[in-house]
C-alpha cells in the first residue's frame, strides 16, 4: 500500500536524496542537452484527449528546438492492456523514457521491480512539492518516496441527462433508495437508467465499488480492501445482490459485458441511457464533441453514509529507470506541470494536480473541484489490489452478472482469493 506523506515529509525526502550518489545524474542541463533529443512517452490517452496532449508535446518541441517527444498511445483499454505493454517494453530493453500510470498498486508495481526512477532530486531541483496538490502527491507516494509526478487527481460520479431527468420529473437522488426509485421510473419510461462498458472489467468495478460503499460504509470497506476483514460477509452478499438486481431489471444496458467503456458512452450521448459512471474527464469530451452542455451534468452517488465519499484517483507520469535521458524528461515534466501549461491544456485530463490551475470559465471543472474539497474520497479497487487479486475480483463480478455465481458464492469466492493472498504475504 502507498503510505501517506506530508508536505514537510516530502521536502525532507527530497532534501535527503539530493545528496546521494544519484546527484550526478540529476545535475543541471549541460551543453549536450542542446543536441537533438528524442523522448518516447507512453500513455493511455486517445481521441480528443490524445490530440490535445499531442498539441502540448508539439508546443514543447517548438519552444525547445531539438527536442522531439514521440507519443506512444494505447487508448481505451485501461490498465489491463496498457500497463502490460509498458512492462513488456521495459523487460525487453525498449523502455519508453516516460510513461503514464495510475496510483496505488498500479504505480507501485513499477517501483517494486525497480523500473521507475526515484524523483526526489528533481522535486528539489524544480520545487515541485510547492507546486502540486498535496493530496495528489500523497496518492502516489510509495513508502515515503516519490517516483512519479502527478498530473491529475481524477474524481468520479454519476453523469446524467438533465433533459431525461426533467422529462420524467426526477430530482437529483439524495439517498440510495431514491436512486433506485429513479431507475425504476426511467425503465418504465423506456429509458435505460445506466450505460456501462463491461469489457476489461474496470468500468463495472466502479459500480461494484459504489455498492460496497453503500452496504459496508467507509470504515469497514477500507478494512476489507486492506484485507483486514473477511469478504465472506453479509455486506458483500448485499453488494452482489444489488449488482444482480440492476442487471436482471435491465437498469444497465443489455449486453454490456462485451461493450468497451468508450462505446458505452454512445447511448448516453443519444439520450437512450440516462446515466454513466464517469469522471471529470468527461466534461472536456462533451464540450469538444460539440454536444449541448446544458443536457449533461453530474452528481455524487448517494451512499446514505457519513462522510459521503466519491471515488478518486491520481494520474502520474514516471521516468523509466532505464532511460538515458532522464534529465531531459524531467525538464519536460517541469514545463508541463506549470500552471500556465496546465490551465492551457486542462482538457487533456479534465483535471490537474497543479495548484491554481483550474480554469475559472469551466463550470464542470469548478464543480468537480468543489466536490473534491467538500467530500471524502476512496480509491478504486484496482488501485489497491494487485493484478492477481484484481483478476479474481473481475471474475467474481462477471460471474454475478452472468448468473454463474450467486451473491453468496461470490462473497465466499472473494474471501478465498483474499485468504490465498494473505498466506502468500505471510499475514
Amino acid at each position: 500500500m502507498a503510505r501517506s506523506l506530508s508536505r514537510r515529509g516530502m521536502l525532507q525526502v527530497a532534501g535527503g536524496a539530493a545528496g546521494t550518489a544519484l546527484a550526478g545524474r540529476f545535475g543541471a542541463p549541460t551543453a549536450a542537452a542542446q543536441e537533438t533529443t528524442e523522448l518516447r512517452f507512453a500513455h493511455f490517452l486517445g481521441g480528443t484527449q490524445g490530440n490535445l496532449l499531442q498539441d502540448a508535446l508539439d508546443e514543447y518541441s517548438q519552444v525547445n528546438p531539438g527536442v522531439v517527444i514521440v507519443s506512444e498511445s494505447t487508448p481505451g483499454s485501461g490498465w489491463v492492456q496498457y500497463l502490460d505493454k509498458v512492462r513488456t517494453a521495459i523487460a525487453g530493453g525498449a523502455a519508453p523514457d516516460m510513461f503514464m500510470s495510475w496510483g496505488g498498486s498500479l504505480g507501485e508495481a513499477f517501483v517494486g521491480s525497480d523500473q521507475a526512477l526515484p524523483l526526489a532530486p528533481y522535486y528539489e531541483q524544480y520545487g515541485w512539492t510547492e507546486m502540486l496538490v498535496p493530496a495528489a502527491m500523497d496518492a502516489i507516494a510509495v513508502d515515503g518516496e516519490l517516483y512519479g509526478v502527478p498530473v491529475a487527481l481524477q474524481s468520479m460520479g454519476l453523469w446524467y441527462r438533465t433533459d431525461v431527468f426533467a422529462a420524467n420529473e426526477i430530482e437529483i437522488p439524495q439517498t440510495f433508495a431514491e436512486l433506485e426509485a429513479a431507475a425504476t421510473t426511467l425503465k418504465a419510461a423506456g429509458v435505460t437508467p445506466l450505460s456501462l462498458g463491461g469489457k476489461f472489467g474496470w468500468n463495472v468495478m466502479r459500480l461494484v465499488d459504489y455498492f460496497l460503499e453503500v452496504t459496508a460504509g467507509p470504515e469497514l470497506k477500507d478494512q476489507m480492501l486492506a484485507l483486514e476483514e473477511s469478504w465472506d460477509r453479509p455486506e458483500v452478499v448485499e453488494t452482489y445482490a444489488h449488482l444482480k438486481r440492476w442487471v436482471d431489471d435491465e437498469w444497465i444496458v443489455p449486453g454490456f459485458l462485451a461493450v468497451s467503456p468508450d462505446d458505452a458512452r454512445v447511448p448516453f450521448y443519444q439520450g437512450q441511457a440516462a446515466m454513466v459512471f464517469e469522471g471529470n474527464w468527461l466534461g472536456p469530451i462533451i464540450i469538444d464533441t460539440g454536444l449541448d452542455t446544458a443536457l449533461f451534468d453530474f452528481f455524487p452517488p448517494p451512499t446514505d453514509r457519513d462522510p459521503l465519499r466519491i471515488s478518486a484517483f491520481p494520474h502520474q507520469i514516471l521516468i523509466a529507470q532505464a532511460s538515458e535521458q532522464a534529465d531531459a524528461a524531467a525538464e519536460f515534466l517541469n514545463w508541463f506541470i506549470q500552471p500556465e501549461q496546465q490551465t492551457k491544456y486542462f482538457d487533456v485530463e479534465g483535471s490537474t494536480a497543479t495548484l491554481g490551475a483550474v480554469p475559472e470559465d469551466d463550470a464542470y471543472a469548478q464543480h468537480w473541484q468543489e466536490l473534491l474539497t467538500e467530500l471524502g474520497t476512496y480509491p478504486p479497487t484496482d488501485q489497491v489490489f494487485d493484478s492477481e487479486l484484481m483478476g479474481q475480483f473481475f471474475a467474481v463480478q462477471d460471474g454475478i452478472i452472468t448468473g454463474d455465481l450467486t451473491p453468496e458464492e461470490g462473497a465466499a469466492q472473494m474471501e478465498q482469493a483474499a485468504e490465498a493472498w494473505r498466506q502468500q504475504q505471510g499475514r
